[in-house]
């Protein structure tokens, strides 16, 4: 894991990117965690988050951009409202976020509940990462059993036609549990801080965004966070 100042340099350089754009930003989840409880960013978490508004911005633009500063794009097979993005050893999560008048919400996928279901979206998945020629999250050997099942299943991607491939794809999306944080709208309003001698945005009362998100002891730390099973706004959004 890079350490806390390198994730820092990371952070203000995206940051830098979006303001580049004019495109509205503020800092989420376990990075505004960090940073309001912690006056850091928290050495466990090995992802970086930022929200944006998807009405303001395409996923074919932040690509765009991202990729132009030297960013790896990590396309992934659920449909999800989020970006994955790779700078060195560091994953960065571009949420796009949808707002009406009442709340604001985003949608992530988490694999589904039936065992044969998580097996065979994970099996199409591999497929999928091969085809497309995805960065594997998660990989830190090659010689992981992960990356011998990715190798023996990518080979498949080889194989089989676009038109059954498509087919599988569109099975394993339908199977994903479809879950997504969903704040009251008049949360979602923001402010300037300093982090680190830098200017910041962030919710204008992070404490409460914070507290719907991660619950009243958002104040106490915890390592093992399960954010399925933990996180109290979380909604279903497909089954």
């Amino acid at each position: 894991m890079l350490s806390d100042i390198s994730k820092e340099s990371i952070l203000f350089s995206i940051i830098k990117i979006l303001e580049s754009h004019k495109i509205n930003y503020w800092i989420t989840d376990g990075t505004l965690l960090g940073i309001i409880r912690e006056n850091r960013l928290l050495p466990w978490d090995s992802d970086i988050d930022i929200g944006v508004w998807k009405s303001e911005v395409s996923s074919l633009e932040i690509i765009n951009m991202f990729e132009k500063e030297g960013f790896r794009y990590a396309e992934t097979l659920p449909d999800m409202d989020c970006l994955y993005f790779f700078f060195q050893n560091t994953q960065i999560d571009i949420g796009l976020y949808s707002k009406d008048d009442r709340e604001v919400s985003i949608k992530w996928a988490t694999n589904p509940k039936k065992t044969i279901d998580r097996l065979l979206v994970r099996m199409i998945a591999l497929i999928f990462e091969n085809n497309k020629k995805t960065i594997n999250f998660y990989i830190k050997s090659k010689y992981s059993v992960r990356n011998i099942f990715s190798s023996i299943f990518g080979a498949l991607s080889y194989i089989l036609t676009n038109n059954i491939k498509e087919k599988m794809y569109s099975f394993a999306r339908a199977k994903y549990l479809y879950l997504g944080c969903v704040y009251p709208a008049k949360l979602l309003r923001f402010k300037k801080i300093l982090f680190r001698d830098q200017e910041i945005i962030v919710p204008l009362d992070s404490d409460e965004y914070l507290r719907e998100q991660y619950g009243e002891n958002w104040r106490t730390p915890t390592e093992e966070y399960v954010w399925e099973a933990m996180t109290p706004n979380l909604r279903v959004f497909r089954d």
